[in-house]
Formats: C-alpha cells, sequence, structure tokens
C-alpha cells in the first residue's frame, strides 16, 4: 500500500492483485521490443520483469480523504465473483475490505465510489454476495458513473454476448442501481471537494479521467487511459485500436497536471514522469523478512486460513501472522497432527487449499499421516515446514529437530516440494507451489523454509498470484468415439470418483439421456444425489458390473472393479482422467481422455445430444434394485444401519459427515446417504484411524455455513481428543458422535470370528466421554439408541458450541 497527498487530500493506493501479468507483444499490438530494449534504464525492474520480460501490472483502488469525504476510485476485481473465462480471477478470495481497514476505512465510512469506467476488473468490490445475493458493498456511498457510460453498458447487457464486462454489469452494477444509490453524472461533472471528471472516450465509450486540486497542487486519476507506463515512451501504442481516443484525452490531461508532458515520448518532462513513476515503483518494494514475503504471497493466492503451531523454527514466520492481521486466521492447535488433518478437513469440504504450518523434525513428522491421507484422497493441502538453519542443513550436528534429508521426506509424501533458500525466492515458490496444487491430479505439496531465511529482511519485489495453468486441448475425434460407444451401449454404466467432483450437473445429464446408473465409492458420493434413482451403491454396482457392456469411470482410480470383479473381454472401458498414469495403470482402456471432467463430459453430452438417443427409463429397475441391496445389507448389519438411519433424518442435505475408521462408519459408506458433492469425507485407501474429529474441525472452517457431524469409535476418537481444546479456543461448533464399545471393536472381531477368540491388544480404558468434554468447555451428553441419538444430534444441531455424544453400544456385527 502506497500513500501520499495531493495538497490536504489524503491518498492511499490498495492493489488487490499486481505483478507481471502480460507478455508486451500480447497486450500492444505495435510492441517493439527495441523500446524496450533502448530504455532498459528507465524502465528497470519495477515496470519490465526480468527474464521473462512480462509487464508489471497493478489492480488497484484510490482512496482519497478530502477532510469532508472519505472517496473510492474504481472498486478492483472483487470476491466470489463469476469470471470463468478470466481463471486467475474466477471465484476471488482476498482481503481488500481487511487492507481498507489497514488505512482506517470501514465500508459504511465510504462517502462515494467513483467509476473511471464500467470494467469487470474496476467495479468488482461495488458489491459482495450476502446470502446468495449481491448487495452494495458501501452501504452508505453514492456511486458515481458517467451517463454515457452506464447507457453503454446497459444496452450490451440487454443485447450483447455472455462476457466478464457484461456480468460485471449484473453482479457489480446493477445492484447498487436497484438500491437507489447510484448517481448518473455528466463527463464533465465537478464535486464540491475539488475534483471533476473530464471525458476520456476510446477504452470504453463513456470513460472518463479525475482530476485532484487541494491547496494548489493537483493530480489525476488515470483509470485505463494509460495501462503500464510504457505508453509514456510509446503513446500511440493501445491494446485496441478503440483506445486511441482515450490515449489522446489521457495525454491531454496528462499534459495539463505535468507541464511539459505533452512534448512526445523524447520530451524531458515525459522522460522524468516515467522515472518518477518507476521510483515510486521502486519505494513500493517493501523491504521485508522471509515469513513476510511467505505469508504475502499466501494472502495473494487468496489463503485466509491457517492451522498452525509455534516453534523455535518458524518464531518469524508467527510474527508474519500476527503482522497480516485480520487478513488471515491463525488457528493454532494442540498438536500438528490436529493441524495437519484441520487443513485436509477444510480442502475437502470448501475445495480450496487447506494451509498449515509446523516446526521442522518431529513437528513435520506428526503430520506425516495427515499428509499421506491428502495424498490417497487427492485433497490440495499445502504443508509448510520450518527447518534448522540454512548452513547447516546436512551435516549432522545432531542440532534441535533435526532430521536426515527433510526435504527428501517431505518429497515422497507430497506431490511436489521445495526449499525456499532467500526471502526473494518466495514469490518464485509459493506461485509453483499453488501450481502444482491446481494443474492434473489435486496432491498436497510441501514447502520448507530455514529460520534464517524466515528472519532476513531484504528488499523483495514479490510477483502477483500465477499459477500459469495450462488447460488441455479436448480430443474431438476421441470425444465422439466414446458417443458411439456410449449411444451404441446395451446397459452403460457410470463410475465416478473425487475427480467428477466438480462436474456433477454432466454427470447426471448424461446419465440420464443413457438411463445408466452412476455408482462410486467414497470418493464419489454425492456427485448424483442418493435420492436419484440412478444414484447406485457400490454393492448394487457390483451386480449392475455383470451385465453392463459399457463402463464411462470419470475420475476415479476404478481399483475394486477391475481387481476384484472380473473383467469381461467384451466390456467397453471408457476412462476420462486427469492423471494420465492412472487411465492404464492395471489395464488400457477402449478410449482413454486425459483431460479435465467438466469440460470433457460437456463435451460429450453435446456428442450424444447430436445422435438424439431415447431410451426407456429404468427408474423401477434401479429403484428395486437399491432397495434390495439396502434391506440385504440391514438384515446383515442392523444395529449400523438404524443409528447411520437416525444421523441421516436428522443431518440437513448439505451438512458434511466425516467417517472415521468404526464398525458405524465402515457401513456408512454403503449404506449412509449423500446428497451433495463434498459432503461425505473419508479417508480413501489410507482408512486412517483417527482422523476423523480433526479433520471435521477443518471441514466447519472452510464451511462455516453447513452443520458439520463427525462419526468415530472409541479408539479412533481418543487419538486427536485434545483438539476438542482447540474447537472451544476457536469457537469451531461440529458434533462429535463417538460410539463406544470399549475396545477397537473390527479388530476384536476379527480376532473373535478368524483367529479362534485369541483377543489381544483391542480392550479399551476409556474416560466418561461427556464430562470430559465439560471439562474442556463443550457439551456432552450419553445415549444408548438410534431414536435416543436421533433426539440428541437434533439439539446439538440447534445448540452453539461443540458437542460431544457418546453412544454406548455392545458388540457389533
Amino acid at each position: 500500500m502506497q500513500s501520499t497527498h495531493i495538497g490536504e487530500f489524503e491518498v492511499h493506493r490498495l492493489a488487490e492483485f499486481e505483478g507481471p501479468f502480460f507478455p508486451p507483444s500480447e497486450f500492444f499490438p505495435d510492441f517493439d521490443p527495441e523500446v524496450v530494449r533502448a530504455n532498459a534504464d528507465l524502465l528497470g525492474p519495477q515496470l519490465i520483469e526480468p527474464g521473462s520480460g512480462k509487464l508489471m501490472f497493478s489492480f488497484h483502488t484510490f482512496i482519497v480523504k478530502t477532510g469532508k469525504h472519505t472517496i473510492l476510485i474504481d472498486s478492483c476485481l472483487g470476491n466470489d465473483k463469476e469470471r470463468p473465462t478470466r481463471p486467475q480471477f474466477h471465484r476471488m478470495r482476498t482481503p481488500y475490505l481487511a487492507d481498507l481497514a489497514r488505512v482506517g476505512v470501514k465500508p459504511e465510512d465510504v462517502d462515494f465510489v467513483m467509476c473511471t469506467h464500467l470494467h469487470w476488473d474496476h467495479v468488482g468490490w461495488n458489491t459482495r454476495l450476502e446470502n446468495g445475493r449481491w448487495v452494495p458493498t458501501f452501504p452508505n456511498a453514492q456511486y458515481v458513473m458517467a451517463r454515457r457510460e452506464f447507457s453503454h453498458w446497459q444496452e450490451v447487457h440487454q443485447t450483447g454476448d455472455d462476457t466478464p464486462h457484461r456480468r460485471a454489469f449484473e453482479d457489480s452494477v446493477l445492484p447498487v442501481v436497484r438500491t437507489g444509490q447510484s448517481v448518473l453524472v455528466d463527463d464533465d461533472y465537478a464535486f464540491e471537494d475539488g475534483l471533476w471528471f473530464e471525458a476520456a472516450p476510446g477504452h470504453t465509450p463513456g470513460n472518463v479521467v479525475i482530476h485532484a486540486r487541494s491547496g494548489g497542487a493537483t493530480g489525476v486519476f488515470m483509470g485505463d487511459v494509460i495501462h503500464h507506463p510504457l505508453q509514456l515512451l510509446k503513446p500511440e501504442w493501445s491494446t485496441h485500436p478503440s483506445d486511441r481516443g482515450a490515449r489522446r484525452a489521457g495525454h491531454s490531461a496528462l499534459a495539463g497536471t505535468f507541464p511539459g508532458a505533452d512534448g512526445g515520448p523524447d520530451c524531458p518532462s515525459r522522460r522524468r514522469l516515467l522515472v518518477r513513476i518507476r521510483v515510486g515503483v521502486e519505494e513500493a518494494m517493501a523491504r521485508m523478512t522471509g515469513g513476510s514475503a511467505l505469508v504475502e504471497m499466501l494472502r495473494r493466492h487468496q489463503v485466509d486460513t491457517i492451522f498452525a503451531l509455534p516453534g523455535v523454527q518458524n518464531d518469524a514466520l508467527f510474527v508474519a501472522f500476527y503482522d497480516a492481521g485480520e487478513a488471515l486466521r491463525v488457528i493454532h492447535t494442540r498438536h500438528e497432527q490436529g493441524a495437519a488433518y484441520m487443513a485436509f478437513g477444510y480442502a475437502r469440504a470448501s475445495g480450496k487449499v487447506g494451509a498449515y504450518a509446523v516446526v521442522p523434525g518431529p513437528g513435520l513428522l506428526n503430520t506425516t499421516a495427515a499428509l499421506a491421507t491428502a495424498y490417497a484422497t487427492n485433497a490440495p493441502v499445502l504443508c509448510i515446514s520450518g527447518q534448522i538453519a540454512s548452513d547447516l542443513i546436512g551435516r549432522g550436528f545432531g542440532l534441535l529437530h533435526e532430521i536426515p534429508d527433510q526435504l527428501g521426506i517431505l518429497r515422497r509424501l507430497t506431490k511436489w516440494a521445495a526449499r525456499i533458500e532467500h526471502p526473494t525466492q518466495a514469490g518464485t515458490l509459493v506461485n509453483e507451489a499453488f501450481r502444482q496444487l491446481y494443474h492434473g491430479r489435486p496432491r498436497p505439496v510441501g514447502l520448507e523454509i530455514p529460520p534464517d531465511v524466515l528472519a532476513l529482511a531484504t528488499e523483495v519485489a514479490l510477483p502477483a498470484a500465477d499459477m500459469s495453468l495450462d488447460e488441455a486441448a479436448i480430443d474431438a475425434e476421441q470425444i465422439d468415439k466414446a458417443a458411439a460407444l456410449l449411444a451404441d451401449a446395451r446397459k452403460p454404466l457410470l463410475f465416478v470418483g473425487s475427480g467428477a467432483v466438480g462436474a456433477a450437473e454432466e454427470v447426471l445429464a448424461i446419465a440420464e439421456m443413457l438411463q445408466a446408473p452412476v455408482v462410486s465409492f467414497t470418493g464419489g458420493k454425492g456427485i448424483v444425489s442418493d435420492r436419484h434413482y440412478l444414484a447406485q451403491p457400490a454393492l448394487a454396482g457390483h451386480e449392475l458390473w455383470r451385465d453392463t457392456d459399457v463402463v464411462l469411470a470419470v475420475g476415479t482410480r476404478l481399483n475394486q472393479p477391475q481387481m476384484r470383479w472380473g473383467f469381461d473381454r467384451d466390456l467397453k472401458l471408457i476412462r476420462i482422467d486427469i492423471d494420465p498414469v492412472e487411465i492404464t495403470r492395471i489395464q488400457r482402456p477402449a478410449i482413454g481422455i486425459v483431460a479435465d471432467a467438466k469440460p470433457v463430459l460437456a463435451a460429450l453430452h453435446q456428442a450424444l445430444e447430436r445422435r438424439n438417443i431415447s431410451r426407456p427409463s429404468r427408474k423401477d429397475e434401479l429403484e428395486g434394485l437399491k432397495a434390495r441391496t439396502l434391506a440385504e445389507l440391514t438384515d446383515k448389519l442392523g444395529p449400523q444401519c438404524e443409528f447411520l438411519k437416525a444421523i441421516r433424518a436428522e443431518l440437513p442435505e448439505d451438512g458434511i459427515y466425516v467417517e472415521d475408521l468404526t464398525q458405524v462408519g465402515y457401513v456408512g459408506r454403503m449404506a449412509f446417504p449423500v446428497y451433495r458433492p463434498r459432503t461425505y469425507i473419508h479417508s480413501g485407501y489410507q482408512g486412517t484411524l483417527g482422523f476423523g474429529f480433526a479433520t471435521a474441525l477443518g471441514a466447519k472452517v472452510g464451511r462455516p455455513d453447513l452443520p458439520v457431524v463427525s462419526v468415530s469409535g472409541d479408539g479412533g476418537f481418543m487419538y486427536n481428543v485434545q483438539e476438542l481444546s482447540t474447537a472451544v479456543k476457536h469457537g469451531i461448533d461440529i458434533v462429535a458422535i463417538i460410539f463406544a464399545d470399549g475396545a477397537f471393536g473390527n479388530v476384536r472381531r476379527m480376532q473373535k470370528e478368524d483367529y479362534g477368540n485369541r483377543l489381544i491388544g483391542v480392550d479399551l480404558l476409556n474416560p466418561q466421554f461427556p464430562k470430559m468434554a465439560e471439562s474442556f468447555g463443550a457439551a456432552g451428553v450419553r445415549t444408548t439408541t438410534p431414536e435416543g441419538l436421533g433426539r440428541e444430534l437434533a439439539a446439538a444441531l440447534k445448540r452453539r458450541g461443540t458437542t460431544l455424544i457418546e453412544v454406548a453400544v455392545g458388540e457389533m456385527p
């Protein structure tokens, strides 16, 4: 953030997103690289990124305090805005309001929001999402817009294509019109405080610049009349021919504010102005520690929560956490394993990156079960680990928390890991970490940073958040082949896993067109609601598999069908997966498509539509199969099924269910209905006993708007019982259900049935769970029946605070 004065006016520049953005040849059609080479001394690394040659850009707001009013000029990008054609800015989450607070401005303090024009990147924070509706961010402000600009976008909104600008008009302009807070003015409108508009049409038809005059000083807020200081050297360069009118108006405004700046690109005044801009950027280069650089990059990647435990090798990191203020919520846990599981739960429930930070050595090792679980379930988790001092790594002196080849250990448990060896590397490596998290198959990544690097203060020019994702092209020929196979199939079948969680609509559309049942194991539960007759449990899938002739498998390892159910050589397998290794891991499919599920399924649906497929409904058949399968399961495992019915009856459709390793949980994989994606959380093939309670806490932090229930046994719950303290301390309200049979029940059953009743190491001594919960400040209750569980769960979901429900049970089948 930069601050200055125009006379008596206090001016603050608040950047929401800044750094290298466009190669100049992409941005300026007339770009000549010789101009940059000849003026390298003027431009410097502050305006052109070394190496890549990309233009340094800033998306920012100006706050002007005149003494009478607080005025905000252009409101940047905004949170939660739908910008699918601009992936970097799609559904952003930035600390914009927290940054406003740092200059003493609350939303209700803003008197005027002035818009230079109504492009999507200048009006985003006009509104914010509240209870599913776009409402004015600044409730007491008048939103001032040029009448000609508004009229243009009103016409585009009614007749134009779906572009980010049109969407921005819907979500960021019309809502303030409907509340009566918009003010439409002429292009030369003057404010009493010493600010006035000047028309600068070209970039948009009603584009304006805003002049300011106070105490003999003048300034001009240019908006997008000048996109980059390079245009001071080449004023004829424009992003589009229509911009040239705006350039003329902009340079006229520039000359009026900076006398002599109208003398062409080589005039001394214009070059001095360029130097002033470069020096201003240089001065804005923060002198920051490695810890501060790391935290700032996390903020730029929209990380607003971190689960962490402090210690001697990450003290400087916690100082940076403190300095971030309200922009970063720090949830400190009672054990490193709890921190990592919470990050995992946060990621699984929200779909966003879950981040945690711990000390090296034993601290990191305490998190490895959670890392393995995240790896097994394709969860985007970021591990930040400390290290010993840089110059002592690998020398074996036996220092505090030293372990051999810590980075190698981290790499074996993650998709990618690296060490930050200097504060200036923080930007590049954090960007790469997030690229790995979002590119291809999502799995955990790791960063380690030594304490001397965390504490070292130096000048750091941080890049913008940049993941540089390259979308794989969709192979139209493969899509057509897949559509032909499915269209000709007698009884097609869909298998979906966690890789299809973002493509629920497309999965259902294809399934309904083909009347194909949809089977999922744990990873795909809820992608198609279990209320739908096409959604079938895995037990029914086993029966359906025998009679299917074409299987469409989306985002799933498909291990059990391929390895246990048998594979008829006439069965045709179509696989869609973002991981090329997974497609052929067990056997080669008839058709393999390596790409993200959503666009491929959308294209496949269109290809099927062209074939005019019409099939009779299988509703009666499949409803009967599902009912019979679940009835057979209830006959064998009745007690577990009754408890699961009681939980499902009280948990809302969008409530999150976290299944730990317990006899009730095992049955839940087949018998617990799930109605929405991301509402059933499991530990995948790791089968991580004890992960459930802490994971549920993270899920609640990630989705505070949804109720969360964890289901554990008395054995597993005690693995992370200490996190009851974290739940109460940080106000994380969940319901923890413990089925207490006084044993590691499933192991005890196997020892009894399979090993001649030779029982060893399975019987447990438990605390009084309700009293233990109360000692932490949580609510604790006890029951013994499904009916009692239903009553207690209903009450707990209405109660504020964490509730522990002990369900005392006997031996289960």
